[in-house]
């Protein structure tokens, strides 16, 4: 787990979390599409975690 990703999505207002896994969405894409592999592990790994912090949320608030 990145930590400095973790920490990040904490900061993150819960519009700005949604926007950052969209864009982790998209680049993870564009790697694949790439055949570049590794960069997309990497960037699904990322992803997962800001996925991970919204779901927390969403419990915490009732919303899930």
């Amino acid at each position: 787990m990145s930590s400095s990703v973790a920490r990040a999505a904490e900061a993150m207002s819960d519009e700005e979390l949604a926007t950052a896994i969209d864009a982790l969405h998209t680049r993870g894409r564009c790697f694949l599409l790439d055949g570049n592999v590794d960069a997309a592990r990497e960037v699904a790994a990322d992803r997962m975690i800001c996925l991970s912090i919204q779901r927390h949320r969403r419990q915490r608030d009732g919303q899930g």
